[in-house]
């Protein structure tokens, strides 16, 4: 799989997302900011619930398909819980541990495999 890694995007939701849910809809020609997808490609969002001003609840979500204004999603990503979510959500690209994780990660075999190698070993 590969990971698309985005700058400043973020969506509203049209619909509301149930616990099970898996496709979030959303608002009129916002997923066209995002990239196509190959079978195997992703990225994270992250909803976020907001109070008062202040951000209190987060959902991180692994989006494996796009389709106009469709996102087919992963839930619990990055050691978050499933929610309901509410119409007007709002979901941004952010950077999480999880992403830095596998990055990292893939970069580690790159270099254990430069190094055997170069090393032999």
């Amino acid at each position: 799989m590969a990971i698309k890694l985005l700058n400043n995007k973020s969506i509203r939701l049209a619909m509301p997302l149930a616990v099970g849910g898996t496709t979030l809809f959303l608002q009129a020609g916002e997923g066209a900011q995002f990239p196509a997808l190959g079978a195997s490609d992703y990225f994270y969002l992250t909803l976020i619930e907001v109070t008062n001003g202040q951000e209190t609840d987060w959902e991180v979500v692994k989006v494996t398909a796009v389709l106009g204004d469709e996102l087919t999603i992963e839930r619990e990503q990055d050691n978050t819980t499933a929610r309901e979510w509410s119409v007007n959500t709002r979901g941004e690209a952010r950077v999480n541990a999880g992403l830095l994780v596998e990055l990292v990660g893939s970069q580690l075999g790159d270099v254990a495999a430069v190094l055997d190698g170069v090393l032999g070993v």
